[in-house]
């Protein structure tokens, strides 16, 4: 789904929409009136559709080692879901 600033976001099972940081190597995917995220290993997760995922939850700042998120997409101190591997579809 796409949150608050047009960030791509999830709906946890919970019902909770978090920003989300997707596995490295990850990149944006659009065309043909879709967008999605090309996710190493597992294909493209369109946004709109149902994906299952393992990781966490962090609230930035995230460290060195991972990415800055924007502040349109939140506060700074929202929670983010931090998605390490995505099954494959």
């Amino acid at each position: 789904m796409v949150g608050k600033g047009q960030c791509l976001a999830v709906q946890t099972a919970e019902n909770r929409r978090l920003v989300v940081v997707w596995p490295a190597g990850s990149g944006l995917k659009t065309g043909d009136g879709t967008t999605g995220v090309e996710v190493p290993g597992a294909g493209t997760v369109q946004v709109g559709s149902l994906f299952t995922a393992s990781g966490g939850y962090a609230t930035p700042p995230l460290g060195d080692d991972m990415p800055s998120i924007p502040e349109t997409c939140g506060s700074g101190t929202e929670e983010v879901a931090v998605i390490d591997k995505v099954r494959g579809q």
